[in-house]
């Protein structure tokens, strides 16, 4: 049997260049989930190891995120308040993804969708860390 090996980034050099560059761009302005679920799409992972791999990854971090805004204060009832707020428009898209996905849409225009609603976010998010 062959050993299963890493595929290279798409582009070679460039790929790699671009790979750096996101990474670093996920740091700085704190995008976090673009980078892993950009990642995981272009691994072409099974829908359930998608499912549990970014799963995993969100727990860890926001327990991390968590650990660190309580320990460092920036946990305030102000900060809860807005979570609180948000979180039926949360639960709205959880559900519309879900029934996108499961009722409405076959999985390449499922994939071509998320892949184009998450340009459009991280578009948002790099004209805002550029925003004076």
């Amino acid at each position: 049997t062959r050993a299963r090996s890493t595929p290279p980034p798409p582009g070679g050099a460039a790929g790699r260049v671009a790979a750096l560059g996101a990474g670093f761009l996920d740091g700085w302005i704190s995008t976090g989930g673009v980078v892993i679920a950009v990642y995981l799409t272009w691994r072409r992972l099974a829908p359930e190891a998608f499912i549990v791999t970014i799963l995993v990854y969100f727990l860890v971090t926001d327990a991390m995120r968590v650990a660190s805004y309580a320990a460092f204060g920036y946990w305030t009832g102000a900060a809860l308040g807005l979570y609180l707020r948000v979180l039926p428009l949360t639960l709205c898209g959880y559900g519309a993804g879900v029934l996108l996905r499961r009722f409405v849409l076959p999985a390449g225009a499922f994939r071509a969708v998320v892949l184009a609603l998450l340009t459009v976010y991280a578009a948002a998010l790099v004209a805002r860390a550029l925003a004076p």
